[in-house]
């Protein structure tokens, strides 16, 4: 038999109300999945913050994929020289693509 954990418990210690703004689309399809799980979205919060207590930090990996742009203010001229260097090797191997090539890229590995 499946739990319904939409049931708000009797005695809840001290709670504080929490505001956060989210992206609408973002929340719907969250909460859709939320509800399907038989919770509330104040259920799936909790369990997000308790199991962040418990692995002393998020519990999943979060890293970046690729390095940030730097600005040329924090990089040496030796530096801009090398990067522009390989953009410069990256056009003479004639290694080109259309626009519609980089969409599916960017979306393929950004999901934009």
């Amino acid at each position: 038999q499946k739990q319904d954990l939409r049931a708000t418990p009797r005695f809840m210690a001290n709670t504080t109300p929490l505001t956060y703004r989210v992206d609408s689309d973002l929340k719907i399809k969250a909460e859709s999945i939320i509800e399907e799980l038989g919770m509330t979205p104040t259920v799936a919060i909790q369990i997000f913050y308790k199991k962040i207590i418990m692995e002393h930090g998020l519990p999943f990996d979060v890293k970046l994929k690729y390095p940030l742009p730097v600005s040329l203010d924090s990089i040496s001229s030796r530096e801009i020289d090398y990067e522009l260097n390989k953009g410069l090797h990256s056009l003479q191997s004639e290694k080109t693509y259309s626009p519609d090539e980089v969409d599916e890229l960017l979306a393929k590995e950004f999901g934009i």
